[in-house]
């Protein structure tokens, strides 16, 4: 169980979990609005058993980050592909990923 952070390109430490064997499948569990990567505490040791699981807290939630700004879906799609390029494709040779 591994815990991590990451700076995105606006300078914002991002919070996220990896757990499992890195030769197998890549998984990234995305929270909901309300919600953080301690949402799926019961589910990435289970999913860990068949995946390489990376659960991620959003900017503005869990312990990532919560700047003053404005918050909106683009801010959060942004966020979750700097995260695969910036993290999961530098830990795995293997570039597919599916995300829940």
């Amino acid at each position: 169980h591994i815990g991590g952070s990451e700076n995105t390109k606006a300078t914002h430490s991002i919070n996220y979990l990896s757990m499992g064997d890195t030769t197998k499948p890549t998984l990234l569990l995305v929270h909901g609005f309300g919600a953080s990567s301690y949402h799926f505490r019961y589910n990435i040791p289970e999913l860990a058993k068949d995946y390489h699981v990376y659960a991620i807290d959003m900017l503005g939630f869990g312990w990532s980050d919560k700047p003053i700004m404005d918050y909106d879906a683009s801010v959060w799609r942004d966020q979750v592909i700097e995260f695969i390029d910036q993290v999961i494709h530098t830990e795995k040779e293997d570039k597919s990923i599916a995300i829940a």
